[in-house]
């Protein structure tokens, strides 16, 4: 498990003082909507294109790997390339005309839908990483180490040099034509996302990142609005995102636990998936400012993605595997939330005012209900007193409808003061839980500093029945106190 640290600030209108925010957040992703395909190879297998639609498309991998399906994935066939050589990219401009690039500079191309393939004279024994023709299958772009960046005007059979400062160049973008394009680099550490506007004559420099691994990109509608991938392990792995063509870029999945490897967005900026390390995925329905996070239920790494809509899309990686989903990656999820009603099973607790504004909580009070915005904060609501038992309470009835199911829980504590303790957070569901069940033991923070602790509970297939027996709670050690301003959950519900 993994956590982070968020800041925020919450107004004490008591104390008169600004108080700091912590928020510890523990959670693993829950399944996401994937299906395993059979694909009849062990290879590793690295990118995936369906040029036209869900029915016919095409993967490269290792050791020479071309499949094709006609089927949408139900079943696969081998395509003859007569070479062993890492095939590393693939984008075919209909189902007739593709390309593919790999390992020490092969290109290949096909022009009756992978039946046959001709090889290409790249001029390069580079590994190229990419390949990428936006409009038309004459005008291509290929890049891969070493700075290397070539272009063909031709259809392939000739290929041109062009310049840039330096880095590994993993993935090319032309959203709209010919002219404005994106090419992201990696140079040792060091992350590079170059931009050209003349076809590729002039390529200048739009991001320069420092501990980042940049790699696959999307520009859905136009050449403004983007997000590339950082695939580096340090605190800004996760998505980057320009809406200024490039000018600026803004890390958009702070908190996040996923590190992804490739990303799309389809059709326009509003729906986008990524996937990456460790079978792990992500979605967004709101370009990006949220993102759910999933798990296809194994570990391989994913490291190739093609979305085809909205709903429908394709993903490989390593041992050969390649996932479709019809969901856009997860089963629809609507979150939550859910407040404390009335008195719990263990001990009680006092007047519940106040919300913080980072975990997006609603008010308990009826009259600031849906507005996010604190209240004052009491200063003697004590949710529990030193005699190291669980403070419980119950929550919100009839808040889940008979058929949905409750993915993921978290329980979340806005504490305003407390003797110095270390908590955990605790559920119990009445007749079916024996006893609560409890969190890991973590600190909250400082005296006199106002901590939002949080935990949660994951992969669950909870009924309405489970949430109407749900009781929630806190527990310190023995001795020490905490003084609360506000304690609710964010329930994540399969509809």
């Amino acid at each position: 498990m993994n956590s982070h640290n968020v800041f925020t600030f919450l107004n004490d209108n008591l104390r008169k003082i600004t108080l700091f925010t912590i928020a510890l957040l523990v959670y693993a992703p829950a399944y996401a909507d994937w299906t395993v395909l059979k694909s009849g190879t062990t290879y590793d297998l690295k990118a995936v294109d369906f040029p036209v639609d869900e029915s016919t498309g095409f993967v490269v991998g290792n050791r020479g790997t071309i499949l094709k399906t006609v089927d949408a994935g139900n079943s696969w066939s081998v395509s003859k390339t007569r070479t062993k050589t890492n095939l590393l990219d693939v984008d075919f401009i209909n189902n007739k005309v593709g390309y593919a690039s790999g390992a020490n500079g092969i290109l290949l191309k096909t022009v009756d839908g992978g039946n046959s393939w001709d090889q290409l004279n790249s001029g390069t024994t580079q590994h190229l990483y990419s390949v990428h023709f936006p409009v038309d299958e004459f005008t291509g772009y290929a890049g891969g180490a070493v700075s290397t960046l070539l272009k063909t005007t031709d259809g392939g059979i000739s290929w041109e040099t062009q310049t840039i400062a330096g880095g590994y160049v993993y993935d090319i973008v032309f959203p709209v034509n010919n002219l404005t394009g994106y090419a992201s680099a990696i140079y040792g550490t060091l992350g590079f996302i170059y931009k050209t506007v003349d076809g590729g004559s002039n390529w200048y420099k739009v991001l320069d990142l420092e501990d980042a691994s940049l790699k696959s990109m999307s520009f859905p509608e136009d050449d403004l609005t983007g997000y590339v991938t950082n695939n580096d392990t340090y605190t800004q792995h996760g998505i980057w995102k320009t809406v200024d063509g490039g000018n600026s870029w803004k890390l958009i999945t702070r908190g996040i636990t996923s590190v992804p490897m490739a990303i799309d967005f389809p059709l326009n900026n509003q729906i986008g998936v990524s996937v990456g390390y460790s079978g792990n995925t992500m979605n967004t329905t709101d370009t990006g400012m949220s993102w759910f996070e999933g798990n296809v239920g194994v570990k391989n790494t994913l490291v190739g993605l093609d979305m085809v809509n909205n709903k429908t899309g394709f993903a490989v990686g390593s041992a050969g595997l390649i996932l479709k989903t019809g969901s856009a990656g997860a089963a629809a999820i609507e979150s939550i939330y859910l407040h404390p009603s009335s008195m719990g099973s263990i001990n009680s607790f006092s007047q519940m005012t106040g919300c913080n504004v980072d975990w997006d909580c609603v008010n308990d009070q009826l009259s600031n209900m849906g507005s996010g915005l604190p209240a004052s904060v009491n200063s003697r609501d004590f949710l529990a007193d030193g005699s190291g038992n669980r403070v419980m309470f119950g929550l919100d009835d009839a808040a889940i409808l008979p058929g949905e199911k409750v993915v993921k829980i978290c329980i979340s504590l806005a504490a305003t003061q407390w003797n110095g303790p270390r908590a955990s957070l605790s559920y119990q569901r009445l007749g079916i839980d024996a006893t609560p069940v409890d969190s890991v033991t973590f600190w909250i923070g400082s005296y006199w500093y106002s901590g939002l602790a949080s935990y949660c509970w994951d992969n669950l297939q909870w009924s309405d029945m489970d949430m109407d027996s749900l009781e929630i709670g806190l527990k310190t050690q023995e001795g020490q106190w905490i003084e609360a301003a506000q304690i609710f959950v964010k329930a994540y519900v399969q509809k």
